[in-house]
């Protein structure tokens, strides 16, 4: 049987600073798998790090689009007999098991300490490496055409384009945000964890919604090796399956419903960073719209939003400052950058600047990359609905007219917020082809 995962490198990083008196990682090694046996999509990883002042209190692993903090919960007694007075030598080691389906098929991560009051975290190992695309035996009829995004910039417009042409399936978009795929796909990553599918052989509690698992390690291995990795497997996969037939039956009643019998997609918005790249493993032929906007503008038409919200009594998301509110979306900005970046051969990069005032050449690349039927009459017909007014819009919008919203950071942000936005987004700006 083919190993699944396959561990590449694996380093200890050199603390520079001197917070640490020592750490080490165990396993796993390079070339010697993330498991014992013939594998599955999980990763063992264990070691021990211990703290010079401060001690250590928990382990993060962070890979970019991905945090998760781990306890550490193993005795050590050869670290602290080792380092006496190193406080929490004792309970400085760590032993767990993750899934490799929360990262891309090519996997770089960094472990960090966790120092007691202290908010800076110390990078000691890094561990990259490859695992196999998820397999699913289902076989749907209905592709996804991925919108990929972040709010305020422009999702709504291309809902309105897209909806028209009998090709696509989109469930309602103009009156909800569906999140079919989303949600199944994260249904069938959480009970993949194995903190969920080891809970079948855990004695514990069975209250509330115990199925879901906790975030810390739970059952190791143990002599039953051979039953976890086929658990860690087998589960995967058959889950796979089963969601994806539920996205597919979804759709395709959905298109039943509203006389669509030709239709090859469904769409939807994706701004879970960790599902697109599931869908493109068990889609064939899947599509993806990396959706943007110059994120100068996107920031003033959320403030903007918020501030209509509150004037309304409605609840708005809440910043202690414009400048903490700018530097908490640029989290979203660089990792929708990097998604971008990671897919660029396969995606299609759409600019809402582009989708506004160039809305003709804009739909023709559009469905050049969908290869879908660009007859003059579906054409015209989606360009109309770009147009067309809806009431239920007014509130959602922050300016009189697309065109006016472009450019509308230097009217709209102040010299020091300018600056603000310019150190936060710039990056991502040039990577995205957007001019400082």
């Amino acid at each position: 049987m083919d190993r699944l995962v396959n561990v590449l490198a694996v380093e200890l990083i050199d603390d520079a600073a001197g917070e640490l008196r020592g750490s080490a990682l165990e396993w796993p090694r390079p070339d010697g798998g993330g498991q014992s046996g013939a594998g599955s999509y999980d990763l063992d990883i264990r070691g021990w790090v211990v703290g010079h002042r401060l001690q250590v209190v928990q382990l993060e692993l962070d890979e970019g689009e991905f945090q998760r903090r781990y306890p550490l919960d193993v005795k050590r007694p050869d670290v602290a007999e080792r380092f006496p007075d190193a406080e929490g030598g004792e309970e400085s080691g760590f032993s767990l098991t993750i899934s490799t389906l929360t990262f891309p098929p090519d996997f770089d991560f960094v472990l960090r300490a966790v120092l007691r009051g202290r908010k800076t975290l110390v990078d000691f190992a890094r561990i990259r490496g490859r695992r196999a695309p998820l397999r699913s035996r289902f076989k749907p009829r209905l592709r996804p055409v991925m919108i990929n995004t972040l709010g305020r910039s422009g999702s709504t417009a291309l809902a309105r384009l897209l909806h028209p042409h009998p090709q696509i399936v989109a469930y309602r978009p103009l009156d909800y945000e569906p999140r079919v795929a989303t949600y199944w796909i994260e249904v069938m990553r959480a009970l993949a964890q194995p903190t969920s599918y080891r809970l079948q052989v855990t004695p514990g509690t069975v209250q509330g919604p115990w199925w879901v698992g906790p975030e810390w390690p739970v059952t190791p291995r143990g002599d039953d090796a051979e039953t976890f990795e086929w658990m860690g497997r087998e589960g995967a996969e058959a889950m796979a399956t089963f969601c994806q037939s539920r996205i597919d039956a979804f759709y395709e009643r959905y298109a039943q419903l509203t006389g669509r019998p030709d239709a090859v997609y469904f769409t939807e918005k994706f701004r879970v960073l960790t599902v697109p790249p599931l869908m493109w493993e068990i889609y064939e032929g899947a599509r993806e719209i990396v959706l943007v906007r110059d994120f100068r503008d996107m920031i003033c038409s959320m403030l903007a939003f918020n501030a209509k919200q509150r004037a309304h009594g409605m609840p708005a998301r809440e910043h202690s400052s414009e400048v903490d509110y700018i530097r908490a979306i640029g989290v979203g900005v660089r990792r929708l950058a990097q998604s971008w970046q990671r897919r660029a051969e396969r995606a299609h990069l759409l600019r809402y600047e582009d989708l506004v005032l160039r809305p003709t050449e804009t739909l023709d690349g559009l469905l050049g990359y969908l290869e879908l039927d660009a007859s003059e009459e579906i054409r015209s017909a989606m360009l109309s609905s770009l147009s067309e007014q809806s009431a239920g819009l007014d509130f959602h919008r922050t300016t009189d007219s697309g065109e006016s919203s472009i450019g509308r950071w230097r009217r709209d942000l102040s010299e020091d917020l300018q600056g603000t936005v310019e150190e936060t987004f710039g990056p991502a700006l040039k990577a995205l082809g957007y001019e400082l």
